[in-house]
């Protein structure tokens, strides 16, 4: 358990500075030093070791997978596989980055919940990175220099001595190839992330888990991501509902409240602009008619689905939460439990969650 008296998210932000101002403890690879290092590889297999197979999650869990509909965004800031593994249970097909499509007849521009497929593929937007995410840069880089060195044919096998990445089965996290424009084309998704981190010091030091940490520093570090999170943008405006889960919203992450502000605010627009639905006023709270915004297709209430039984607790969340529209937003206070799931999988196919579990 961690110690109340020792803030994480600062700690990791000092560490941040750190590397980025080149202060002891830089090392060859500029995404992290070897503190980093070190710290990324425990949280991914502290997570991996700890987190329940898909099957022995709770209830809760299940509802919210099977009821997720084709073309529903699923918004994570977490690092773990829950819904990944959760969605290969009941092989649902799903995909990580909104316009990879791997189809070139397909308008790569379009997020997937916007393109007319008849079934389009549930997108897992991981913001912060996940476990099983690692960047291929620095292997290919190396194949490049060990080529120099010796016969092209034998540069791959010589660079498995050197780095051994490549002995480690991954897939594209996008399809859509590296490049100046695509910052994600190198990351890599691990098909077996326990035995890579429990193989040796030799890969997962190199080659850390993709995981960006909720502080301050973000900036120096986020450039990555920034296709995942210049999406947002796009998100808002066909969607039928949107529910935040267990977000707790942390003080350092300025830039993930700037993000949400923005989803929320286009989402208000999409609900309550006069001009997009001829709605002037907002939906009751207690109203059953819900606006018809297509034949089979409904917008509903931002939900903020949370913890807090004592009032002190509500009301620290609702001044966590004090930027979202009063008149729109409906908190529930019981938790992610079955009910729940239920009703945020009946009508609000966007979902952004921390620490759900």
């Amino acid at each position: 358990m961690q110690d109340p008296k020792i803030d994480l998210e600062q700690f990791v932000e000092y560490m941040d500075h750190r590397h980025f101002l080149q202060f002891n403890g830089a090392e060859t690879n500029t995404e992290a030093n070897a503190d980093q290092r070190l710290l990324r590889q425990a949280t991914a297999l502290t997570l991996l070791r700890h987190t329940p197979p898909a099957e022995d999650l709770p209830k809760a869990y299940h509802v919210f997978a099977t009821g997720l509909r084709p073309g529903d965004v699923v918004l994570t800031f977490n690092y773990d596989l829950i819904i990944e593994s959760l969605l290969d249970l009941y092989n649902r097909r799903y995909q990580r980055y909104p316009l990879d499509y791997g189809d070139e007849k397909r308008n790569r521009n379009m997020p997937s919940h916007l393109s007319s497929e008849p079934n389009p593929p549930i997108v897992v937007m991981k913001l912060h990175g996940s476990v099983d995410w690692v960047d291929q840069h620095y292997f290919d880089a190396g194949i490049e220099w060990i080529a120099q060195q010796y016969d092209t044919r034998d540069a791959y096998e010589h660079a498995l001595d050197y780095n051994p990445l490549g002995s480690h089965p991954t897939e594209p996290l996008v399809d859509s190839g590296e490049g100046p424009d695509n910052p994600l084309g190198s990351i890599r998704v691990l098909s077996d992330p326990m035995k890579y981190f429990e193989s040796g010091p030799a890969a997962p030091f190199r080659h850390p888990p993709m995981i960006l940490a909720p502080s301050y520093a973000k900036l120096a570090y986020g450039a990555r991501f920034a296709p995942l999170w210049r999406i947002l943008g796009d998100l808002p405006y066909d969607i039928s509902g949107l529910a935040f889960i267990g977000y707790s919203i942390p003080k350092g992450d300025s830039h993930a409240r700037q993000a949400i502000y923005n989803l929320v605010n286009g989402y208000e627009d999409a609900m309550f602009d006069p001009e997009n639905y001829g709605l002037h006023e907002p939906i009751a709270p207690d109203s059953d008619e819900w606006l018809n915004v297509g034949e089979n297709e409904t917008i509903s209430r931002i939900q903020v689905v949370n913890w807090a039984k004592s009032p002190d607790e509500k009301k620290a969340l609702h001044k966590a939460y004090r930027f979202f529209p009063a008149y729109s937003t409906d908190f529930v206070y019981s938790g992610f439990d079955t009910p729940s799931a239920s009703e945020l999988v009946r009508g609000a196919p966007l979902c952004a969650c921390r620490n759900c579990t």
